[in-house]
């Protein structure tokens, strides 16, 4: 009897260790690669895994390296030992071109099931492979795969995370998705919450609170309905939907000028137009007095003889951003609600401003293309999400909120308070940092 138990103990030993070696991980690639290093003319530069974070790690190849775009997937399945049938990678996109070279990412999936966060970003010059980053998880080949609870259950224990006092589709009867009732999506990640970094198979809603506004993703275990994770997607708001800068931005405030336009709007020789295949303006060129940024030259679109509107394009790209007056809504915004912000002759003065605020939404239209300029002529990337997304802008959102933010499909501007005790607020929320670096959370 004792050697029956023995025996189960040794094969229930054996199993769980070809478990753990038959698992794909960065740490085993890197020794493979630099066994296999040692026989070859032809290696890499480096490669670099992050101690403190094993899921990461980065591949410079030399460039006589044999390994051709289209041979990649391969290539990784052989030296990650990619389980067939089981670990897999799928292009997410449209690689983007950048002279020469394209950028592409990969994600990662185990049984057709997608790995959170788990992607490779891949630079291939002359469809040759040059850069690798990574994000690898290495998944247990027992993970559970079926969940335990359904949807709808998973979907009650996330409200009752989140505990808003509403929600965006409550009352919301259009037919935007952006406000429709979540769904699950079932994913692998990492437990951030309960068993620290241990992978489970867990549902992904995207709650979107209004009151208090907040927006999140939110992971719930499959199997025991536990929340594992919360990423949020409206970021820098805390119980007030305040900003974290107040003081910096009283600051900014004393060292600005907020007086009339400028009688001499300045040349603008060095601004290129966006022409149509005609060789036609699709956009003009425009001058006004920013409530921010002084004398700015910025681009708007004519609509009628004597109408402009605060629409633009980057000439570069061509990546299409705009502004729009949300007239003090809060969400659920429907689009018929939304209007434009015009001028009659495109010199942008006192008489084009609804109040004092109005200037500000000229900072937008500005600072967004200074933004989109910025990361095509020093990152390469062609909006935020560099497949060159639109960036839609709403300005004078809710009545006196203190704040600017992402909500994942565009930015939002506040008034702020307004109060004659206080900078500002509407200056600081439309200044050209804050633009950046909301978007830049993306």
């Amino acid at each position: 009897m004792a050697g029956k138990k023995l025996s189960a103990s040794i094969l229930a030993l054996i199993i769980i260790n070809s478990i753990s070696v038959a698992q794909p991980s960065l740490q085993k690639m890197q020794q493979k690669l630099s066994a296999s290093k040692q026989n070859t003319t032809q290696s890499f530069y480096r490669f670099d895994v992050i101690s403190k974070m094993k899921n990461q790690g980065s591949i410079l190849f030399s460039p006589d390296l044999a390994v051709q775009k289209s041979n990649l997937l391969s290539w990784l399945a052989d030296k990650l030992a990619l389980r067939q049938g089981t670990d897999a990678f799928l292009q997410s996109g449209q690689p983007s071109i950048y002279a020469g070279s394209q950028v592409s990412k990969l994600k990662q999936y185990f049984k057709g099931i997608k790995v959170e966060h788990g992607v490779i970003s891949l630079v291939d010059v002359d469809s040759k492979v040059r850069l690798l980053q990574m994000e690898f998880y290495s998944v247990p080949g027992n993970l559970e795969i079926v969940p335990a609870i359904t949807e709808a259950a998973a979907m009650e224990k996330a409200l009752l995370h989140v505990n808003a006092e509403k929600y965006v589709w409550e009352e919301y009867t259009g037919i935007d998705v952006d406000y429709a009732f979540p769904k699950g999506e079932l994913v692998i990640i990492e437990d951030s919450y309960q068993d620290i970094g241990k992978l489970c198979l867990a549902y992904k809603f995207n709650i979107f609170a209004s009151k208090p506004l907040g927006r999140n993703h939110v992971y719930l275990n499959a199997v025991d309905g536990k929340v594992v994770s919360v990423d949020a997607v409206i970021k820098h708001l805390d119980n007030n939907n305040e900003g974290k800068s107040v003081g910096k931005a009283a600051s900014f405030q004393k060292r600005s000028s907020f007086l009339l336009p400028p009688a001499r709007p300045a040349t603008a020789e060095d601004k290129v137009q966006i022409k149509t295949r005609d060789n036609k303006p699709l956009f003009d060129l425009a001058s006004g007095y920013t409530k921010y940024s002084g004398d700015q030259f910025f681009s708007t679109q004519q609509v009628a003889p004597d109408k402009y509107r605060l629409w633009g394009a980057t000439s570069a790209n061509s990546t299409p951003y705009f502004v729009l007056n949300s007239n003090h809504l809060l969400f659920p915004i429907p689009d018929p609600s939304l209007t434009d912000f015009t001028d009659a002759n495109n010199v942008w003065d006192e008489a084009s401003y609804i109040d004092d605020t109005t200037y500000a939404a000229l900072d937008i239209q500005w600072g967004v293309e200074e933004v989109l300029n910025y990361w095509w002529q020093i990152h390469n990337r062609k909006s935020y999400d560099a497949n060159n997304a639109a960036i839609k802008n709403l300005f004078h959102y809710g009545v006196k909120f203190k704040g600017a933010f992402w909500n994942g499909r565009g930015m939002f501007y506040g008034d702020g308070t307004q109060d004659g005790n206080e900078w500002d607020a509407a200056t600081y929320w439309c200044n050209i940092e804050c633009r950046s670096r909301e978007l830049f959370n993306q």
